[in-house]
């Protein structure tokens, strides 16, 4: 499955613009990430469930022909005249034939049965409206590359920098055609900010979003905000993360990592109102702590159970043990080296509840 309404721009080698599009698996709806279009329409389920559908017969086949297979190299020395010439020319700066050439007619047909999914034969038109085309030369141009080196890749509304970031139209698209492509009414904003901007104005299609609606939105966004603490609770699976904080989510604004947008997690945070945040995450844990340090003040709290009570855990409601299991309760064994105080669920339940007393006895 494609989702057309989430997609990402990237650059290639040659500085040109990519559209890559989020997929999901057709079959058991694993998240395939970003991908290109004409990838996620040639095979629509990951390499696990296509691997799956392969029978035994098909596999000994394959791995006869891998046996038997001469490299595909073998025989050849170095590089051929063509390839050395046309390495040349690149180094040299000398453009490739076809730079800013249309593609003629039969292979733009081809390309669009392509992205259809759709055989050649069955071809009926183009379906690129005017409006995506447009869309299209936005990109193409790179403008949104360069409103964010205007801004040197920081949030214009709230200040934060290191983040998913959108390039914003001041004056709509829609209703303001003359400035689609003019620089100076496109501004860099975070993709937090950006959601938020458009749930209070709009989206911009039946009524006008203005210049002045984001002068408005950027006074309301307070800069100069105290520095925040992220309490960062983990623990394996039946460790108890999810228990711990909503018992003191009273005490400290609980941030729930399985339902947040984990793409825009940190200005997602950096905008949430309060200096104290709670936040239950279970990967990539060293990874958030390094990247978000220099923002944010992180205090590492690991729960460490026995196995046999994770174990007594998950079966009750459920669940098994697996090998990723037991993996993640060695990990948090070496995580708690790091970590500012580890125990049992509920002697960090007990922990937590006094820090965040003494926080608040000390705020009033």
């Amino acid at each position: 499955m494609i989702y057309y309404n989430d997609t990402i721009k990237t650059l290639t080698k040659n500085n040109t613009s990519v559209t890559k599009y989020r997929a999901s698996c057709d079959n058991c709806g694993h998240d395939r990430g970003y991908i290109s279009k004409q990838s996620a329409l040639k095979s629509k389920k990951c390499i696990k469930c296509a691997h799956k559908e392969v029978s035994e017969e098909t596999r000994l086949k394959m791995s006869i022909a891998r046996q038997k297979r001469a490299p595909w190299n073998k025989g050849k020395k170095g590089i051929s005249e063509e390839t050395r010439l046309k390495m040349s020319e690149k180094k040299k700066g000398i453009p490739p034939w076809n730079k800013d050439k249309s593609s003629p007619l039969e292979t733009r047909i081809k390309l669009s049965c392509i992205n259809q999914g759709i055989d050649v034969e069955d071809f009926s038109g183009f379906t690129t409206d005017v409006m995506k085309a447009e869309r299209n030369k936005f990109g193409d141009l790179g403008l949104h590359l360069q409103c964010f080196d205007k801004y040197n890749y920081t949030c214009d509304a709230c200040g934060i920098s290191k983040v998913n970031l959108n390039s914003h139209h001041k004056n709509s698209w829609k209703h303001f055609p003359d400035q689609r492509f003019n620089i100076d009414n496109l501004v860099c904003v975070c993709a937090t900010c950006h959601k938020e901007f458009h749930k209070i104005y709009g989206n911009g299609k039946k009524s006008a979003n203005t210049e002045d609606q984001y002068i408005d939105f950027k006074q309301t966004k307070n800069k100069e905000r105290n520095r925040k603490t992220i309490l960062l609770v983990c623990g394996a699976a039946g460790a108890g993360k999810s228990w711990i904080c909503n018992q003191i989510s009273d005490l400290a604004y609980y941030h729930e990592y399985d339902k947040s947008d984990r793409k825009n997690i940190r200005s997602a945070i950096w905008n949430i109102d309060g200096d104290v945040i709670i936040c239950d995450i279970y990967s990539h844990i060293s990874t958030f702590i390094k990247r978000n340090s220099d923002i944010f003040d992180i205090e590492l709290y690991v729960i460490n159970e026995d196995e046999s009570v994770i174990i007594e855990r998950l079966t009750g409601r459920g669940g098994q043990i697996t090998d990723s299991v037991r993996r993640r309760i060695a990990r948090m064994k070496k995580l708690s080296k790091r970590a500012i105080f580890n125990g049992t669920s509920n002697e960090v339940l007990e922990k937590l509840k006094t820090r965040l007393t003494g926080v608040s006895a000390a705020s009033h």
